[in-house]
């Protein structure tokens, strides 16, 4: 899997079946399949930008107490990601009952932790989108009377482009 520019896994080997993977970066969501039978070779099947989605929550099923993420993009469409625990999950000598009702558990641990992070990082980008925003309004400080160029610096007692004096300790 090739990075872009500043981009860094936050969380990997997201298991979602048999020969595929989820990893999370701090930009995109990526999903993997396992090309190979000794060489481990993991190609790319899907990329979604965590740009495209909206919102991402934790879904059990009352009946079955089976969990799943649940995925809304922002242009409307919605889809259900059920990560798997494999097949040594647990091993011990406990009743079914209480094995179904651990791996239950720990699945919906799991989805958790996705959930969370995908969500912090969805934070993150609405953090740094607001301060591009607040950077832009607040690009110039103002504008010179005469030649109407925008200022950037607050401190200049003269427009760098035409030379007009801008304050003065004379003036109210």
């Amino acid at each position: 899997m090739k990075l872009k520019r500043d981009e860094k896994v936050i969380m990997d080997n997201g298991p979602l079946g048999l020969k595929k993977k989820l990893t999370l970066t701090n930009k995109r969501l990526i999903f993997q399949k396992d090309e190979g039978i000794f060489n481990v070779k993991w190609n790319q099947e899907k990329v979604i930008p965590l740009n495209n989605i909206e919102d991402v929550y934790l879904e059990t099923k009352a009946f079955t107490g089976m969990s799943s993420m649940k995925v809304k993009l922002k242009k409307g469409k919605r889809f259900e990601l059920s990560l798997s625990l494999g097949d040594s999950w647990l091993l011990n000598d406990s009743s079914e009952d209480k094995m179904e009702k651990e791996k239950s558990t720990q699945l919906k641990m799991l989805h958790y932790r996705w959930v969370k992070a995908i969500t912090n990082q969805l934070m993150r980008l609405d953090e740094e989108k607001k301060t591009l925003e607040t950077k832009e309004k607040t690009e110039y400080i103002q504008e010179c009377p005469k030649c109407g160029k925008k200022i950037t610096k607050e401190n200049y007692k003269y427009c760098p482009f035409c030379g007009r004096l801008l304050k003065s300790k004379y003036l109210f």
